[in-house]
């Protein structure tokens, strides 16, 4: 299934000066700029001046935020024409890679894991053996890779047995152990990623812009150094995998990732019916016996590894539906919740949402050609708002659909020219934190969630995904948002 093989920008290419929604507004780049600079000044001066006495914690985080995106903004507006995106980037890289992107990719992770070392410090909470840093959820981790099936351990965290089991054998401590685990994931995700944008398609400067994408996710790479006794990294991997082999219809491979899921991260199995309707209702494979045996295996070691546990007592399943029942009638009945929920995935994704609403009817139209990937974002969407409190962390479980289309919207629909791409990363990096130094406090770890931080932070945030969706609209659809001209034809 190749993502970007559909004619989704046919009709945005045919749109004209009737179709532009800022037409109105004036012709002058100056207007614009005014209008945005009012914007972000009011939302700085509330912040700084904090008149109405809101709670908000860490605020010189949220000025330099504000700040960076009205530079950053304004520069956006102003910026327009150039060669087009995979020109420069692609000779590049090709330069370095004579036709392979892997090289480029690994440089681009290398130099993400170098910053995030440089400013990313272990959180000081969570007790364990080795003293504080495990977290919340790393202290039944840490308890497993210390101990092994000895731990007294509570479900579901006792199932997720293969990275606690990886570290326990690895000749280091338990942080560092883990550690290696996420950033040898977050390298073999990388890779993996390429895999997938080969599949769909894309062209190695493609290739590269998703992979810098990747490496600005807030709950990516940054958090898997800041909290790193945990499952997710290596958990994603399992997925990134998943949805390669799925992609490629290698449903064998497909089983056997999903099998070993089963003792990582068990998000992972919602790809079962994502495959089912791809190979079955998009493709019209006809192999249904292979296939269905193959989405079952994995479904019954599930149940097994419930049931006959190798660390903890047994689960009930009953457990688990009542708490995602409860979990999902707090997000239905209790507004701020709800408001929480939505905002996690600005939170989790930043610009690449931001770029998702503009490019509204280009989103429409490939997921109207692509039901499957609608249904495991749907089912993505609706496992995150009931598996927990951590919206934030557990949305970014759709990266693998979120990154890709980001990169064709950004490249192929909207067509900013390289420019306005390299300041839209810029963006993406403040608004995902990618360039601050965080803290270790516990107070600073809970503020960094849209699910756990004072609720007046939320009106910040909210103020903050606006002020970057004005900011790409004004670049679209302003004076100076005019497109290049139309492919040549190859010969």
């Amino acid at each position: 299934m190749h993502l970007n093989n559909h004619p989704i920008y046919e009709e945005f290419s045919e749109g004209g000066p009737g179709h532009n929604p800022l037409s109105r507004g004036g012709s002058q780049p100056l207007y614009w700029m005014a209008v945005f600079a009012v914007c972000s000044w009011a939302l700085f001066l509330l912040v700084l001046t904090n008149p109405f006495g809101l709670e908000l914690h860490y605020p010189y985080l949220l000025l330099a935020k504000i700040a960076l995106v009205w530079i950053l903004g304004s520069l956006l507006m102003v910026t327009s024409g150039g060669t087009r995106f995979d020109e420069p980037l692609t000779s590049a890289a090709e330069f370095l890679t004579k036709h392979s992107p892997v090289l480029p990719v690994l440089l681009i992770g290398c130099a993400f894991v170098a910053l995030v070392l440089a400013i990313t410090p272990l959180v000081e909470f969570g007790q364990g053996k080795f003293g504080l840093g495990y977290g919340h959820d790393g202290v039944q981790y840490g308890k497993m890779a210390e101990e092994l099936t000895k731990a007294a351990v509570k479900q579901p965290w006792s199932a997720r047995v293969l990275p606690s089991f990886i570290v326990h054998y690895l000749p280091v401590e338990t942080f560092n152990g883990f550690r290696i685990v996420n950033i040898a994931s977050f390298f073999a995700i990388c890779l993996v990623l390429v895999g997938i944008q080969r599949e769909s398609g894309f062209s190695t400067g493609q290739i590269l812009m998703g992979t810098v994408l990747f490496c600005t996710l807030r709950w990516g790479v940054r958090w898997w150094v800041y909290c790193p006794v945990m499952a997710d990294a290596f958990g994603s991997l399992l997925l990134a995998l998943g949805f390669y082999f799925m992609i490629r219809g290698q449903i064998w491979a497909f089983s056997l990732v999903l099998g070993i899921s089963v003792f990582s991260r068990e998000n992972v199995l919602l790809l079962i019916p994502t495959a089912l309707c791809i190979w079955l209702l998009e493709r019209r494979q006809r192999n249904v016996v292979a296939i269905l045996l193959a989405v079952l295996l994995p479904v019954g070691l599930y149940y097994l590894s419930r049931r006959y546990p190798l660390v903890g007592p047994p689960y009930r399943m009953s457990s688990l539906l009542v708490s995602f029942l409860w979990w999902w009638d707090s997000v239905l009945h209790y507004w701020g919740r709800l408001f929480r929920a939505i905002l996690s995935w600005y939170s989790a994704f930043g610009m690449m949402l931001v770029v998702l609403v503009v490019e509204g009817s280009a989103v429409r139209a490939y997921i109207n050609r692509h039901p499957g990937l609608l249904l495991y974002s749907m089912l993505g969407i609706a496992l995150a708002a009931g598996a927990g409190a951590d919206l934030d962390r557990f949305m970014t479980w759709l990266f693998p659909v979120v990154v890709p289309l980001s990169v064709m919207l950004i490249t192929e629909s909207a067509e900013f020219p390289p420019t306005q791409i390299g300041i839209l990363i810029a963006m993406q990096c403040v608004v995902s934190e990618a360039v601050f130094v965080w803290e270790g406090a516990q107070a600073f770890y809970y503020s960094r969630y849209v699910a756990h931080c004072p609720f007046d932070h939320l009106y910040v945030e909210s103020g903050l995904f606006l002020l970057c969706l004005l900011a790409v609209l004004l670049a679209k659809y302003g004076p100076r948002g005019k497109r290049l001209p139309e492919r040549a034809p190859s010969s």
